[in-house]
């Protein structure tokens, strides 16, 4: 008999029976998760930095590199500043975050009645809740702003955005209205940087951010609104590509803009400025000056 059968006869014979040396995986080994790749991009130099504010009336300013997300220069990062027309980005954010653009609201007369910026809207109107968010960031309408609020409820409205405030991060931010009309709506320019950047990842938000003028239509058909920016650097200047102006007395003039040339975009939050021609012509100072000192 074969040595190596005969061996295998006796082993049988008395019960042993060898394991195989596998795994349940050896067949179908497990997946290798894959690796998340975070590109981690150098922040740029800003030379010059002295003299970036010269001459600068505003009382907050905050200057960030989008792509790298680091904060260049800044002035009364973390104090706390009246926001006004500049929380309408958190309004829509969390308006398209939580609801369908789609939906009709119709416009009280509180809406319709209040003052400062405005659509023009009527009492009755039909409007689309997209159409409402135009008019919010475009001309920066406080008739949109309340219709949202009364369509939406007061408290869960503004209890959306403070949810969502904590969730991005900003620590010293607080909201009590969609408008920006309360004075207790405060932030910081650091916790604006944070919204802006934020809320300009929404398709439809950057789109109106961006718009020079647009027609809102009601869902008839029998009211249009021509408007317009009431960001100033917007319509005068090619590099400018967003983003929010606010006021009101207690804030003072308030501008967020954003320039790109070539791959480089900068980000600038401006609070509390003297005059309305100030916050645009400081917000332009700014960046000009930025763009010609930076070391990429």
């Amino acid at each position: 008999m074969n040595l190596l059968i005969a061996v295998s006869l006796i082993l049988s014979i008395f019960g042993y029976h060898q394991t195989p040396k596998f795994t349940a995986y050896d067949q179908n080994p497990p997946k290798t998760a894959a690796i998340e790749t975070i590109e981690v991009r150098p922040a740029p130099r800003l030379n010059n930095k002295d003299q970036l504010f010269e001459g600068i009336t505003a009382s907050g300013l905050a200057l960030t590199d989008i792509k790298s997300g680091s904060i260049l220069a800044y002035k009364n990062l973390n104090k706390n500043f009246a926001t006004a027309s500049i929380t309408k980005l958190m309004t829509a954010l969390v308006v398209l975050e939580n609801y369908d653009p789609n939906q009709t609201v119709t416009v009280s007369y509180k809406a319709a009645s209040i003052n400062g910026s405005k659509v023009h809207l009527s009492p009755g109107e039909q409007i689309s809740v997209r159409n409402l968010i135009f008019g919010m960031l475009v001309a920066s309408g406080n008739d949109a702003a309340i219709a949202l609020e009364e369509h939406f409820g007061e408290g869960e409205l503004v209890n959306l955005m403070s949810e969502k405030a904590v969730e991005l991060g900003m620590e010293n931010t607080h909201f009590a209205d969609a408008s920006g009309l309360s004075l207790e709506n405060r932030s910081t320019p650091k916790d604006l940087t944070i919204l802006t950047k934020a809320a300009s990842k929404h398709p439809l938000i950057a789109e109106a951010l961006q718009a020079r003028e647009i027609t809102l239509t009601s869902i008839d058909g029998g009211a249009q609104h021509l408007i317009h920016t009431t960001n100033r650097l917007l319509k005068n200047y090619p590099d400018i590509t967003g983003v929010k102006t606010g006021y009101t007395e207690e804030a003072g003039f308030c501008l967020i803009s954003s320039a790109k040339r070539g791959e480089h975009e900068l980000l600038l939050v401006l609070l509390g400025s003297q005059s309305d021609d100030a916050r645009f012509d400081e917000n332009r100072a700014i960046l000009d000056r930025a763009f010609e000192n930076i070391t990429w």
